[in-house]
């Protein structure tokens, strides 16, 4: 993420039952960025964007509200996911996924 100007502000921070992987500022748009990290060894079972499911993402947004909250943050935000496949070679094959929670009502 430091490599395609984003500023890491934390890493896994857990609200509750709730957990926001890295929390960071796209420096390019200066908007929040809570993501989600989900890492896999292989496609074999499927892409790793399928854990990411609607549960996964309420409570993404659940942890990333109580963020915002506290570290008073005035501007945009959004909610990402990064997908990380290695494979047996220890290649990593990284995508990603920018605001996933688009017309996603909190309701």
């Amino acid at each position: 993420m430091r490599e395609l100007g984003y500023q890491i502000l934390d890493q896994n921070i857990v609200f509750g039952r709730c957990e926001i992987d890295i929390a960071a500022v796209d420096l390019s748009t200066d908007t929040l960025v809570i993501c989600e990290v989900k890492t896999r060894s292989s496609k074999q079972f499927g892409h790793p964007t399928q854990a990411v499911n609607y549960k996964k993402i309420w409570h993404l947004i659940t942890a990333g509200e109580q963020y915002i909250r506290k570290i008073r943050w005035q501007k945009d935000y959004r909610f990402d996911t990064i997908s990380v496949t290695i494979d047996k070679d220890s290649r990593e094959e990284i995508e990603h996924f920018k605001n996933i929670t688009w017309g996603m009502s909190k309701r």
